[in-house]
């Protein structure tokens, strides 16, 4: 089974949860934010 997840709202959770996913082997394909600087760490 393939791992891939998107992220809505890459703010202070959004990120932490999608740098523990990323971790444990999760592809992050896509990252949605109204701020686009919010998505740059993910």
């Amino acid at each position: 089974m393939d791992k891939r997840i998107g992220i809505i709202g890459a703010g202070v959770v959004g990120t932490a949860v999608g740098v523990v996913l990323k971790n444990k082997g999760y592809e992050i394909t896509s990252v949605y934010d109204i701020k686009f600087e919010s998505t740059k760490e993910l």
